[in-house]
């Protein structure tokens, strides 16, 4: 008789208690009954004492109602110590034993499964919760949008700005007012389209404004090894009116003893020849239109740039302000307060590019001169995709540096620039919408950065497409 036959009427789980024919004819086989008889001879009345005890044992489940099955159709020899049940079966104790403990055995494993499966879902569903609300409370979110558009405060408002272009703006000149006359020292810096890159008459001369950012310095100078001459100020063991490089003694970085964060400095460093040393690899200033003036028809500069959305650069120069602020007062300003204060200068990508310093130059006669320009002396990169600059800039200018050590070099320096733009996330403490409030004071007050940056940002595209197809570079 198997467990399953003539016992339907119990549930599936009580069937874990009935006893097979099967367990009880294996336990009948396991029995010594000859000890059995002999140890009955010496103790007989040991033995009656046993057969008189209680018949009965019957093992309940839980609500009462069901009872082992103590098989009707097996018996042990009559010789065996034995018991009868209420259903006038003689077995053994041993037997009984053997099977009921089986039987927990089998039940006791089974919730023990059950309590694992229980405690592992309970598990995975604590740390997943945990993890939800670490993500939640933490800046998951505003560091994976810096790592993928370069900054916290990442804008797509291309639309508002510019009307979409249907033709390459590479091809169509920006038409500048005829009253406008342009600066001899233009003639000093090659068009981007010009003839390829010579290295021994041209210098690559990157035009930035002082929104605090020095990545591109970094990588050149860090991992490319290239010498700079830029703002770093001179050790007073250097020689003056002479060129000569010098390696930093904070940073091991190589430099060319000159000054170019101040107008006369550039000068001296004009008078010393700067622009025809082989010393100098690249040149960082914010003064550009003073730094062009260095150059002339024979030494030439090549422009680069890295571009900022206007909001951005917004927050960034703000954070280097209050950085960098003498008083503690202008240290504690607030986004707000410093955009509409007397240190905040609006739309200054435009009269920084196009030099329109001048009360006789109109704004918009000032914004067409800066897309001109942009269009005709610029490569352009984007501070949304630090990575996608650097390899516009190598492919212009012949920079093969693609060694393991390099590249990771470069993704130090970017990590450092994404933790620094994660510091000016933190000094505003929020994101700026483009329907609040701060979003529509800075953008009033940048009106035309805004269309020079969308511009640029399509010049950017058409750059990309041409300038990898450059093949190789005259000496």
């Amino acid at each position: 008789m198997t467990k399953g036959d003539d016992f339907n009427f119990l549930s599936e789980e009580d069937r874990n208690f009935v006893i097979s024919d099967d367990e009880i004819n294996g336990a009948c086989d396991d029995i010594d009954l000859d000890s059995i008889a002999s140890a009955e001879q010496k103790d007989q009345d040991e033995l009656e004492g046993l057969t008189n005890t209680d018949t009965n044992r019957n093992r309940s489940d839980s609500d009462g109602s069901a009872s082992a099955d103590y098989n009707a159709d097996i018996e042990c020899d009559e010789d065996s110590t034995s018991r009868s049940s209420n259903y006038g079966i003689a077995l053994d104790d041993d037997i009984v034993s053997r099977v009921l403990d089986g039987s927990n055995d089998r039940m006791k494993g089974r919730m023990n499964e059950k309590h694992k499966k229980v405690c592992k879902y309970g598990m995975m569903l604590l740390v997943g919760f945990v993890g939800f609300v670490w993500v939640l409370n933490s800046d998951f979110f505003v560091m994976r949008d810096i790592q993928q558009h370069g900054s916290a405060f990442h804008m797509n408002d291309e639309e508002k700005f510019l009307e979409k272009p249907s033709f390459n703006v590479f091809d169509f000149p920006v038409v500048v007012s005829e009253n406008f006359a342009v600066p001899p020292a233009y003639n000093n810096i090659v068009n981007v389209r010009g003839t390829a890159y010579q290295s021994s008459k041209e210098t690559p001369f990157f035009v930035y404004s002082q929104d605090g950012s020095t990545v591109i310095e970094d990588i050149l100078s860090e991992c490319l090894g290239m010498s700079i001459a830029g703002t770093n100020p001179i050790p007073s063991d250097a020689k003056k009116g002479t060129l000569q490089t010098y390696d930093s003694q904070e940073s091991g970085r190589t430099y060319v003893n000159v000054d170019l964060a101040t107008a006369a400095g550039i000068k001296e460093a004009g008078k010393a020849g700067l622009a025809s040393s082989p010393l100098v690899d690249a040149i960082f200033t914010p003064l550009f239109h003073t730094g062009i003036e260095i150059f002339n028809t024979e030494f030439k500069a090549r422009l680069y740039t890295l571009m900022r959305h206007p909001v951005d650069r917004t927050v960034s120069e703000y954070y280097t302000f209050t950085q960098n602020a003498a008083e503690e007062v202008l240290r504690e300003m607030t986004l707000e307060e410093y955009i509409n204060s007397k240190y905040y200068i609006g739309n200054h990508m435009t009269s920084f590019i196009g030099g329109c310093w001048s009360p006789a130059i109109t704004d918009d006669i000032c914004l067409q001169w800066s897309k001109e320009l942009l269009r005709t002396k610029f490569v352009i990169g984007l501070q949304d995709d630090i990575y996608g600059a650097m390899e516009l800039y190598e492919d212009y200018f012949f920079w093969d540096y693609d060694s393991p050590q390099v590249k990771s070099c470069k993704r130090d320096v970017i990590k450092s620039e994404f933790d620094r733009d994660f510091a000016v996330y933190q000094s505003v403490g929020e994101r700026i919408k483009e329907d609040s409030k701060l979003y529509q004071t800075i953008v009033e007050k940048n009106s035309f950065d805004m269309e020079l940056y969308w511009y640029a940002v399509e010049l950017q595209k058409f750059q990309r497409a041409w300038i990898p197809r450059l093949t190789s570079s005259p000496a």
